[in-house]
C-alpha cells in the first residue's frame, strides 16, 4: 500500500515520472498477493499518469487491465469511487481515436 499511496501524493504533485516508478512497484506488489481492488487502483491511477503525460498507448491497455478488476467488486464503495475516476478517462482516450486491439470490457461495447 506504500507505494500506491506515495505514487497518488506524486500524482497530485503532477510529478508524472515519480508517480509511475512508485505505482510500478505497487502494481507489482499487488499481482503477487492478488489484491484485486488494490492492483485495479494502482493501474487505473497508471493509466492516469500516462494520459497526463500524453502517452495513450500506454494508458489504454492499464485502464483495460484496471476496470474489470475493479468491476468484480460491486459491493464496493471504494471501487465504484475508482471506476468513477477511470472509466470516463480511458472513455475519452477511446473518443479521441485512440484504439487498440484488446479484449472488450464488461458492459461496454466492444
Amino acid at each position: 500500500m506504500f507505494y500506491n499511496n506515495l505514487g497518488n501524493v506524486y500524482f497530485k504533485m503532477k510529478r508524472w515520472d515519480e508517480a509511475a516508478e512508485h505505482l510500478n512497484f505497487a502494481v507489482e506488489l499487488f499481482r503477487q498477493t492478488e489484491n484485486g481492488i488494490d492492483l485495479g487502483n494502482s493501474l487505473g491511477t497508471f493509466g492516469l499518469v500516462y494520459k497526463n503525460k500524453g502517452i495513450n498507448k500506454k494508458a489504454l491497455p492499464a485502464f483495460e487491465e484496471a476496470i474489470p478488476l475493479l468491476e468484480m467488486f460491486p459491493e464496493s464503495q471504494f471501487a465504484k469511487k475508482l471506476l468513477e475516476d477511470f472509466v470516463p478517462a480511458y472513455e475519452q482516450r477511446l473518443a479521441d481515436g485512440w484504439v487498440l486491439a484488446c479484449r472488450p470490457i464488461a458492459g461496454r461495447p466492444s
